[in-house]
């Protein structure tokens, strides 16, 4: 209900304990208005400023109804081309779904920064899925994905300011390094299909991700020379990546197993499957040539695998983890294992120097040789002062 004076003056909360507050004001003519806000505090905001437009004589109902449709899901609703067009359109996607569900109906220009932070701390506390609440880093593309969308409005002119740009990402702990022991290897190899596993032995030998792997064309391979071109790796930049005798023999297995122009190609979309298939009546049209999706390659065999064969914590992602730290135990310097990694900064590959003996090594030698060129400096000082009281 609305207050009759204070500091709450011409606000209400609807439904009662919901959290959501509106104004209630009336312009010079007498004419009431009301406004769905959002939080107390921007519906304070809200308030001070209509009455100011009033007073001023610069309110205009016609510009206040605009802002009110452009909603946070209008917004969604707006730009999903644009975000849909990317590589990463799945997270997006899912992203847009959060903001939909929370603020959907909020208008765009009424979103506060306090409205973020409230959705944050819910998907940090609150289990999901999973049974568990929502990693940081997870959180912070989320929060990414709103901030670019206001973005794009404040481009168009549609907004002014953007307000998840007060917003302070969450830390990240990117430290976790899981990499497959040999015994685990051994293991997993055994539960697994021929096909399954040349598709994680491939993973394992070239350290691409997911999605680099996934995007892979038949056209991507030059087998004389051993080498794969991934055409748009994460920071948008071609790369190559040679291949080992491990990785051909896997890729004789993959690309023996299907005739699709994609090196993993979604496991229906495969054209020597439906060569004989003819659409008709009752009969479903042949499936469009697709790459497999990432949750598929993963749950469908990975995650199998890993509960058939006791290995326990262990991810897609950590495949790219076992190259580079098998890379760095067999000696391998760190600057070539962040070429073939694709890393674009050292420090991500810096992550695993820890694991390389002859890194170590090397470091502590280095005093070895300081300390020898110490201990000929104080030989010469007293062969130098022998001489002298000789």
């Amino acid at each position: 209900m609305a207050r009759s004076g204070g500091e709450d003056r011409g606000l209400f909360e609807r439904p009662e304990g919901s959290g959501v507050w509106w104004v209630l004001y009336y312009d010079r003519e007498g004419r009431r208005h009301r406004e769905k806000v959002g939080s107390k505090s921007a519906a304070r905001e809200v308030y001070a400023q209509r009455k100011t437009e009033v007073r001023l004589e610069k309110f205009d109902p016609e510009a206040v109804t605009r802002r009110r449709v452009l909603t946070v899901k209008g917004l969604v609703d707006r730009y999903q081309p644009e975000f849909t067009r990317k590589r990463s359109a799945q997270d997006d996607l899912r992203y847009a779904g959060y903001w939909v569900e929370f603020l959907g109906s909020t208008p765009a220009d009424q979103v506060r920064p306090e409205d973020v932070e409230r959705w944050r701390r819910k998907r940090l506390s609150e289990p999901t899925r999973r049974g568990k609440p929502a990693a940081p880093a997870t959180v912070n593309r989320a929060v990414g994905f709103l901030k670019r969308l206001f973005n794009l409005a404040i481009r168009d002119g549609l907004l002014g300011q953007n307000p998840v740009t007060r917003v302070k990402m969450l830390t990240e702990n990117n430290a976790r390094i899981r990499f497959l022991l040999d015994e685990e290897e051994a293991q997993l190899k055994a539960v697994m299909a021929p096909a399954d596993w040349a598709t994680v032995n491939f993973a394992m030998n070239t350290g691409l991700r997911q999605g680099e792997m996934l995007g892979l064309r038949r056209e991507d391979l030059d087998l004389r020379l051993g080498m794969i071109t991934v055409r748009r790796s994460k920071h948008g930049e071609a790369r190559h990546v040679p291949l080992n005798q491990s990785a051909r023999e896997a890729l004789a297995v993959i690309l023996g197993g299907h005739d699709s122009d994609w090196v993993f190609p979604a496991p229906k979309a495969s054209k020597r499957q439906h060569a004989d298939e003819k659409p008709g009546r009752g009969r479903k049209t042949v499936p469009e040539d697709r790459p497999r999706r990432g949750d598929s390659l993963y749950k469908g065999i990975l995650v199998r695998a890993c509960k058939k064969a006791g290995v326990k914590n262990f991810r897609w992602h950590d495949l790219r983890h076992t190259f580079c730290s098998r890379l760095v135990m067999a000696g391998v310097d760190l600057r070539t294992v962040q070429e073939l990694a694709g890393h674009k900064s050292i420090l991500m590959t810096q992550r695993y120097s820890h694991l390389s003996p002859a890194h170590q090594r090397a470091a502590v030698m280095a005093l070895d040789e300081r300390n020898s060129h110490q201990d000929s400096h104080r030989e010469n000082v007293v062969s130098l002062e022998a001489r002298r009281i000789g």
